[in-house]
């Protein structure tokens, strides 16, 4: 029976399945040099590869199966449906779709779309675009954020990101519970999300304005920024105590695939949830900049960006005002955890910190004396690791973005949408009063 796998696994249809398995079994087993001794499609187990290997640290062969949708007409690319490893056994099917959505993304191996030969340029350089739609959705709405606190404070918040974690575990919790009351109904249970992580970015910021920036604003910018370290070390240890260590797996759904190239070079593919993202983004992000533009808060808004003292001279609360720019920055924070939650459907305790200094790049190189121009700055930062991830070494990925940040601060430090301002006008780097 083994000599008649082993004359099937010649055939020229199963290569793509084999070599889809093979990509599998090198990401299951990085670090221990997995080396593979015999290939196998067993007659009595149809769509389904074997693969016998030897691996560094473990004793004689050991076997990985990967299980595939049957062939259907228009189908171009092998679909995996399951693998099991004699080591760790079935893989979830969140694992599963981690593997499938990134572990067998190599254009080296032409594996990008699951077949041979891979995506001509142009289709494989369009489908690096698409796959950064929601880190740019993510950069842009903490963006805004962080121009929106400095706007009025001329000060940075530097517990965005443990915010955005909030937001998301808000999120995850909201998914949890429309999923018990109404099963499968997958736009109610965003909704409920997005509601609670709205209303978790409003405590937040209730508590950023009261504890932090009311008692601290005439104190120096190092003053805050400590205060606002501090701020991202209690939630963050909160959390950690409040829901544990671990992270929390949430399956993705709006993930169906939609074609919006297909020719001989490939296809370029996004799904319905990355489309619903960057439009939940983009209106938030439309929807602040009516707000300071449009609205009796946003005359305030800007009236204390300008001149604070000759803003209350003229009788504007500006206490009130901070509240509600605390809270709208912090409530657009948190729907960015909801993005974050709705995505990649992980949720961990200490995620936020990377986000945050990520968006706070982000900022700075749209723009930070710019709503706008901040949110700008994250969809170009969102796209430069989009491209980056596909074409250049991963591990190099964070060290060119807060590279290019050190050389913004240097050659433009108001960001490139920003304005120029004086010291005199603002003593920090970024300079220039932003405007909506």
């Amino acid at each position: 029976m083994w000599a008649l796998g082993l004359l099937a696994a010649c055939a020229p249809d199963e290569r793509p399945r084999m070599e889809i398995c093979e990509r599998a079994l090198a990401v299951l087993e990085a670090g221990r040099s997995p080396r593979v001794v015999e290939r196998v499609v067993a007659p009595e187990l149809p769509d389904t590869v074997i693969l016998r290997y030897r691996a560094e640290e473990a004793r004689g062969e050991q076997h990985l199966t990967c299980r595939f949708a049957p062939d259907e007409p228009g189908r171009l690319a092998p679909e995996l449906m399951g693998v099991r490893s004699e080591r760790d056994g079935e893989l979830s099917a969140a694992a599963l779709f981690f593997l499938r959505e990134y572990g067998l993304d190599d254009p080296t191996l032409g594996l990008a779309a699951g077949r041979p030969g891979g995506l001509a340029p142009l289709p494989y350089f369009l489908q690096q675009l698409a796959n950064a739609i929601a880190p740019s959705a993510i950069y842009a709405l903490l963006a805004t954020g962080y121009a929106l606190i400095y706007g009025i404070t001329g000060r940075i918040n530097l517990a965005f990101g443990d915010f955005t974690t909030v937001g998301a575990f808000a999120a995850l919790n909201g998914f949890v519970l429309a999923a018990l009351g109404l099963a499968g109904v997958a736009p109610v249970a965003a909704g409920v999300g997005l509601l609670l992580a709205v209303l978790a970015g409003i405590g937040l910021g209730a508590v950023l304005a009261a504890a932090v920036f009311a008692p601290l604003q005439e104190r120096s910018s190092q003053a805050l920024l400590i205060a606002t370290i501090g701020l991202a070390i209690v939630v963050s240890e909160g959390l950690r105590l409040l829901v544990g260590a671990q992270q929390r797996w949430l399956e993705p759904f709006l993930d169906q695939p939609l074609t919006l190239l297909a020719g001989s070079g490939g296809e370029v593919m996004l799904s319905l949830g990355q489309l619903v993202l960057a439009g939940i983004a983009a209106a938030t992000i439309v929807g602040v900049v009516v707000v300071l533009r449009r609205t009796a808060f946003g005359r305030a808004y800007r009236a204390c960006a300008d001149d604070p003292e000759a803003a209350a001279l003229l009788g504007v609360d500006t206490d009130r005002t901070l509240r509600r720019a605390c809270v709208l920055g912090s409530m657009v924070a948190a729907t960015a955890g909801f993005v974050v939650a709705m995505r990649y459907g992980i949720v961990g305790f200490g995620m936020g910190t990377l986000w945050g200094f990520k968006a706070l790049a982000a900022a700075v190189v749209g723009g930070i004396g710019s709503v706008s121009g901040a949110a700008l700055g994250g969809v170009l930062i969102g796209l430069l690791e989009g491209l980056w991830a596909g074409y250049l070494p991963g591990a190099y990925r964070e060290v060119a973005l807060f590279g290019l940040l050190a050389l913004m601060l240097i050659l433009r430090p108001h960001g490139l949408f920003g304005e120029a301002a004086g010291a005199a006008e603002n003593p920090n780097v970024w300079g220039g009063r932003p405007r909506a």
